[in-house]
């Protein structure tokens, strides 16, 4: 049972790891190059698309460009490809089906010349050797190209990343010493077999490879069940896709599931080795090691249920959050970020991107740009040990004005400091007013280094009111990353607020932060300062916080499935502790039930070793994820509750069947 429970979760944690793998790239294609800025001139865009396809021929590869895309609730690729050898290619141009382990990562495959200006920036993969990729990188740098190297680690490296991580490691740890725990207690049963073999004439190498293949032949059946589904599957839905990938993950999780088997027999056939046949035949067993195994399994389990339930208290509140924080960029479609071009890194560079602040300048007055930035300010907040939830954050007084958290007469009184030239306000949550001193202190440093890039006659000074004791809520980033796993959205945050008006940042800090939110107004700006080379494209926050929402969905998903696995670690645990005592003490209980005492009598001192130890565990369990003294407290009891109620359950089912013949059979 405890072999086919750890081979399940296996399977669930490798059949995640290989629908996660469709979202990272194509299977064995592992080297690849990002690009993050277009070429300056007005043709960028089909210089760099002529580019990549030359090299691709020379080198006789395909290079695949990635774009993310949504299809209602799920995160798929789009591949773009540039052919350089048509018969290793991946999927079909005519029809645009591109391989994928199951349809939780769509992926489509289209011609590189269906590439829109923007789709060009980002990450590109490379199907071939790790020379001839080298060589496409090489050749791509040498006509002038700014690329960025990138390379994803062996496979199996990856996969067992995954296996230890999130909910999937706790419960492998617990179902790994649960299947040592029950294979030890079968090798014990079956000592009495052991040791008629023995007195028959069976030599002790042959008794014991009986035994071994008892539990070994269970083990191997259960650790084949991962490796068969997932090859059916690849086999008939997927024509095969990752079968090379799905035999080494086969072979590991063999391993993985025979080597708790192989250690149960080694420990119980070397405690037995001081006992002669004579003593196993009347009953010598281990069960001091038994014992001592149930308690460390049982301690296991109840340590990860209760770091576990701390988690999912955690995670439900985070989903909340963060369900708030999405709610708020999917109803406002209209905020987007411009892809800057390769003119940004050139001789022109810092002109045109003050240009573009300067458009972000006239913008911002009209509600037609806003900003937001979770990153320059963030060591203004270092110091709080909840520094995550109190992250300070740079915007503008029209973001402020969207926050359903921010009442009518903080938004009053923001806008009359912000509008003064220089005017800085700073508002500070009730949890950090203690500090508001250093906070604003902080932030005047951080405000007036950026004061001071601007130029000399349009230097102002940044002053720095301090609006104390507002507790803004959930506040949602604007300046997410594609694919980031970082936390998008700040709880009851320190929030400095400045208007381009008030004229304290610089333009070039507008150029590289400013957001917008009326792309024809933007489009009129970039006409009439001569800035169309700058911007190779924009994306939206909404489709970033798409990506985000099932990205989290399916995080869930896995927490879910380590928890469900950690209770069922528990009551295995529990049942085998009972059932080590009761064959302890069988004699004892027997007695004790001839004279009339009751079950709660009998069974007293153990259950509430049980309770303890339970309690005990969960406990640190809880203490160490970062609870709270109570919360550890009602998390324990009703943890020790749970394990001790599947104990007496144990103990009674078992009690029934005590008998004298029974007891003499023992």
């Amino acid at each position: 049972m405890s072999a086919l429970l750890l081979s399940l979760v296996i399977l669930a944690s490798t059949w995640a790891f290989f629908i996660a793998a469709d979202q990272e790239g194509p299977a064995g294609v592992t080297e690849g190059f990002s690009i993050v800025a277009l070429p300056p001139e007005e043709s960028g865009a089909a210089t760099l698309h002529s580019a990549i396809r030359g090299a691709a021929e020379r080198e006789q590869v395909n290079i695949y460009k990635v774009t993310p895309s949504l299809e209602g609730e799920a995160v798929g690729q789009d591949y773009f490809a540039f052919t350089g050898n048509d018969d290793a290619l991946l999927g079909d141009l005519a029809t645009g089906s591109f391989p994928a382990f199951s349809r939780g990562f769509p992926a489509q495959l289209h011609p590189a010349e269906e590439l829109t200006p923007e789709q060009h920036l980002g990450l590109y993969m490379i199907q071939g050797s790790p020379d001839a990729a080298e060589s496409v990188r090489a050749a791509l740098q040498g006509e002038g190209l700014e690329l960025t190297p990138a390379s994803t680690p062996p496979m199996l490296v990856l996969w067992a990343a995954h296996l230890v991580t999130g909910g999937w490691g706790t419960a492998t740890l617990t179902l790994w010493a649960a299947l040592l725990l029950t294979s030890a207690n079968l090798l014990s049963v079956r000592l009495g077999i052991h040791g008629l073999r023995r007195a028959t004439g069976s030599s002790a190498l042959h008794a014991t490879s009986l035994d071994a293949a008892a539990v070994l032949l269970p083990a191997a059946l259960s650790a084949a069940l991962p490796t068969a589904v997932l090859l059916i599957h690849s086999l008939v839905r997927a024509d095969g896709y990752r079968a090379p990938s799905i035999l080494v993950t086969g072979l590991s999780t063999a391993v993985l599931v025979l080597s708790a088997s192989a250690a149960a027999i080694a420990v119980i056939m070397l405690l037995m080795l001081r006992h002669d046949v004579g003593a196993v035949l009347k009953g010598a067993r281990p069960v001091r090691t038994l014992g001592v195994l149930s308690v460390t399994v049982l301690l296991l389990s109840t340590c990860a249920m209760g770091a576990g339930t701390i988690a999912a208290i955690h995670h439900s509140q985070e989903d909340q959050w963060a369900q708030e924080a999405h709610d708020y960029l999917t109803a406002r479609p209209e905020v987007f970020s411009v892809l800057g071009s390769f003119a940004l890194s050139g001789q022109q560079g810092d002109a045109l991107n003050d240009g573009l602040g300067a458009a972000y300048r006239d913008l911002e007055p009209r509600r037609q740009a806003t900003l937001m930035t979770s990153t320059l300010l963030e060591e203004v907040t270092a110091t709080d040990p909840h520094r995550q939830a109190h992250r300070t954050l740079l915007t503008d007084s029209g973001f402020l004005s969207t926050l359903t958290g921010a009442p009518p007469a903080l938004e009053d009184e923001v806008v009359r400091i912000t509008s003064q030239e220089g005017g800085v306000a700073v508002i500070i949550p009730r949890t950090l007013e203690a500090e508001s001193a250093r906070i604003t202190e902080d932030v005047e440093q951080i405000l007036s280094f950026q004061a001071g890039l601007r130029p000399d006659d349009q230097r102002v000074d940044a002053r720095v009111v301090a609006v104390p004791a507002i507790d803004l809520g959930v506040v949602p980033f604007l300046d997410l990353e594609p694919g980031s796993t970082e936390r998008t959205f700040a709880v009851d945050p320190v929030l400095v607020v400045t208007d381009a008006a008030g004229g304290v940042l610089p333009d070039s800090f507008y150029g590289s932060f400013g957001l917008f939110t009326d792309a024809a107004a933007l489009d009129r700006e970039i006409e009439k300062r001569n800035l169309e080379l700058v911007v190779a494209g924009t994306v939206r926050v909404s489709e970033l916080a798409a990506y985000e929402q099932a990205e989290r969905a399916a995080s869930a998903r896995v927490r879910t499935a380590g928890n469900i696995t950690m209770a069922i670690a528990l009551v295995i645990a529990s049942a085998l502790l009972a059932a080590v005592q009761f064959s302890r003490t069988t004699a004892a209980i027997f007695l004790r039930m001839s004279t009339g005492s009751s079950f709660l009598r009998i069974h007293r001192t153990f259950l509430l070793a049980v309770a303890a130890l339970s309690a005990a565990s969960t406990a640190t369990g809880t203490l160490l994820t970062g609870s709270s003294a109570p919360t550890a407290s009602v998390i324990s009891i009703v943890v020790a509750a749970l394990t001790v109620l599947i104990a007496a359950a144990v103990l009674a089912t078992l009690s029934r069947t005590l008998t004298h013949d029974a007891l003499e059979t023992t």
